[in-house]
């Protein structure tokens, strides 16, 4: 697991088919007791090979009935049991076989070893339609997905190697199987699963029984669907999914570092309310998840009574050993979908990101911008300034619901710079040390053309009787004004162009269009095109 052993500790190499993780020395210094010097209390292996936790007086008897410790030579032997079998952690620890590991220099004592599945090959119906009956879709095949990440995290948990595997997130209806799945994806992978989901979202400090489960899982029983719930899970998935080194926190206790082979899931119900438990999907989360969409259908066996449940239990168990040897023998990662850090690349469902997407805070925030700005073809000022002005003209509750956290509104505007370029831009420089932006109203995207500086000029060449008309098209303006003038035009631009302009503004409220809306197309995005046969716009446009 990427540990490192002391001279009295072997570690025996990786084995070259997988096996049942790494399996670390059973001889101590001296005698195989340890002492957990954060308890007080120390370990020994019972008659039967488990570990059992005792105190000293009990340490004394057992040296004199197993060793033949004498009470007088006693107070030493514990002292160097004290000072040479000194542990900082005692318990299951995720991945690992029972047994003494070093993690940071620090000795750790595992007591109890995962459950390995023992692959062999043979049939796997039952498991096979589950699989395929809750992940069917017809335009992307998400068993595959499913497949590669868990042969990806079965070999990393049999070879003892670590190796960083996203998280696994499945959405669909209410009572569709998410959760018969995750129960069998416990039993792949070691048979111990925790509950990680208030740690992760800030709710607890403490986090000592995740250590004891390779499988994590998280249901919405009680999803926190606020945005600092949803970014708090965010990060912890980041961290979950990556870091190979985890600190370990127990009530009381001195923390210690160790490296737990860990996968999580999450299951979600489809409901907007539900949905919102899964983290904003920014640049730095998107590869560290799988997003799935399940689907209802009908089980390969019957579950109306107990035995039948159980019968349909037995049969996933019994067909378990089998799916494991399909895993590692025929199940390969398509070139295309490989990724060098977690062996298969993320992948989200289009129509639940969308789903997620139209929900989400960023997309609330949009929502907001757009209404504000209404008419109004752009915006340019800070984010400060921003946030004010929604306030003052939005639904205040909703504003301040969504802009919650300190710099929201600069946050949001990052976000949506990166989804729409064309729409959301920071200026170049800062004004007072604040960024400026520029925010284009969504019917003037279209036509934006890189905004050309004319010089101003006094000269009336134009008159009103000079524009033929001006239509809008693809959200910019065409200005059709006569053959002649058009050519004359044409000679002239940049300079004469800007005089063209003042005879729009005029003309504007006869148009039909508002003078301000005039001035920003004029100015940015316009073009201008004489009137053909019978007043046909002509293809031969010139940039205004």
């Amino acid at each position: 697991m990427g540990m490192s052993m002391d001279d009295n500790i072997h570690v025996p190499p990786v084995p070259t088919v997988l096996s049942c993780a790494i399996t670390p020395s059973k001889t101590a210094k001296t005698y195989p007791i340890y002492y957990d010097h954060n308890k007080r209390i120390y370990h020994r292996e019972d008659d039967h090979g488990n570990w059992i936790q005792i105190a000293e007086n009990s340490v004394k008897r057992h040296l004199w009935v197993k060793y033949h410790v004498a009470n007088k030579a006693s107070p030493k032997v514990i002292d160097g049991i004290q000072s040479s079998n000194t542990i900082a952690y005692a318990g299951p620890l995720a991945g690992y076989k029972k047994g003494i590991y070093s993690f940071a220099g620090e000795k750790v004592l595992v007591t109890v070893s995962p459950v390995f599945i023992t692959p062999a090959k043979g049939k796997w119906d039952t498991v096979d339609a589950i699989l395929k009956g809750l992940l069917q879709d017809p335009k992307h095949d998400q068993l595959l997905y499913l497949k590669c990440w868990l042969k990806v995290g079965l070999e990393s948990l049999y070879s003892g190697i670590l190796r960083p595997g996203q998280a696994l997130a499945i959405v669909g209806p209410k009572d569709c199987g998410k959760s018969f799945l995750q129960n069998i994806l416990t039993q792949l992978f070691g048979g111990r699963s925790g509950i990680p989901y208030q740690y992760m979202t800030g709710q607890t400090q403490f986090n000592h029984d995740l250590f004891k489960a390779e499988h994590l899982m998280i249901e919405d029983n009680d999803p926190r669907t606020d945005i600092k719930s949803r970014r708090a899970l965010g990060s912890a998935i980041k961290v979950f999914t990556v870091n190979e080194d985890q600190r370990c926190h127990a009530k009381g206790r001195d923390g210690v570092v160790l490296r737990p082979f860990w996968r999580l899931s999450i299951t979600v119900n489809d409901e907007p309310e539900n949905l919102l438990l899964l983290p904003p999907l920014d640049d730095s989360l998107a590869d560290k998840m799988l997003i799935l969409r399940a689907k209802r259908f009908p089980l390969p066996m019957p579950t109306v009574t107990i035995d039948q449940r159980t019968a349909l239990q037995n049969q996933i168990k019994k067909e378990l050993p089998c799916f494991v040897w399909h895993l590692f023998n025929e199940v390969n990662i398509p070139k295309n979908l490989e990724s060098p850090r977690f062996g298969i690349t993320h992948f989200h469902h289009p129509a639940l990101v969308s789903q997620l997407w139209d929900m989400d805070s960023e997309m609330r925030f949009l929502r907001m911008v757009e209404r504000f700005l209404g008419e109004s073809p752009l915006w340019e000022g800070t984010s400060e300034e921003l946030s004010t002005l929604l306030v003052r003209h939005g639904d205040t509750y909703e504003v301040r619901k969504v802009l919650s956290f300190p710099n929201a509104c600069g946050t949001f505007l990052g976000r949506l710079a990166k989804k729409y370029p064309d729409r959301f831009q920071h200026l170049p420089g800062r004004a007072e040390g604040k960024r400026h932006w520029k925010i284009v109203n969504e019917s003037s995207v279209a036509t934006i053309a890189a905004p050309t500086n004319h010089p101003t000029t006094t000269n009336d060449t134009y008159t009103c009787d000079d524009v033929v008309s001006v239509i809008e098209k693809d959200g910019g303006m065409v200005v059709e004004i006569s053959e002649e003038q058009y050519l004359k035009l044409k000679s002239l631009i940049p300079s004469d162009s800007k005089m063209l302009v003042s005879v729009l503004v005029k003309k504007a409220a006869e148009f039909g269009y508002d003078e301000q809306l005039v001035r920003y197309w004029a100015a940015n995005y316009a073009y201008v095109s004489y009137a053909g046969p019978d007043y046909a716009v002509s293809d031969d446009y010139l940039p205004f």
